[in-house]
């Protein structure tokens, strides 16, 4: 596995049961602390008898613990601030898509009234021969559905392939 621009061989697998552990990797703190900068512990993790044992030990580390500023939480009171973490983030990409969605109507009302002006004689030769206000009004929709689709479709396809290689274009932005 390459983490952190260093080849790691992965040695076991520990099952955790679902607990804040599924997304863990264990390493020696000497070797991959210079890696991500961190010089301290960010986190420590106990394990109590109960829950009241873990409501003691919180009050313990929050109130009474004096040689580090701590904040300790109970596992499901951590869990509980990442989901409003995850809304917060949410609301956020919705706004910035509905703000990207106007202009990107924006855009192809513009591309379409560009192209209807610069085409006003291929509209009058459909009239002239016979084509209906509605018919005309048909043909340029269909070209601003197809401008749309592909414009959309080109969209998807590099948002999808700059996502799908995050990890190497951050690789090689670094280095």
């Amino acid at each position: 596995m390459r983490m952190g621009g260093r080849l790691w061989r992965i040695v076991g697998v520990m099952k955790s049961a679902g607990s804040t552990f599924d997304s863990e990797v264990w390493a020696l703190r000497s070797l991959v602390a210079p890696l991500f900068g961190k010089n301290t512990y960010t986190s420590l993790v106990l394990r109590a008898e109960n829950i009241r044992a873990a409501r003691g030990l919180k009050k313990f580390f929050n109130d009474e613990f004096k040689k580090a500023a701590v904040q300790a939480q109970l596992e499901t009171e951590y869990f509980a601030s990442l989901s409003k973490t995850n809304e917060q983030f949410l609301y956020a990409i919705v706004g910035v898509a509905m703000i990207m969605a106007v202009g990107g109507a924006f855009g192809v009302t513009n591309t379409m009234l560009a192209a209807v002006a610069q085409r006003s004689k291929d509209i009058g030769v459909l009239r002239s021969i016979g084509a209906s206000r509605s018919g005309v009004a048909m043909v340029w929709s269909c070209y601003g559905l197809a401008i749309g689709l592909i414009g959309s479709i080109a969209g998807d396809a590099l948002a999808y392939a700059i996502v799908w290689n995050i990890n190497p274009i951050h690789d090689w932005m670094v280095h």
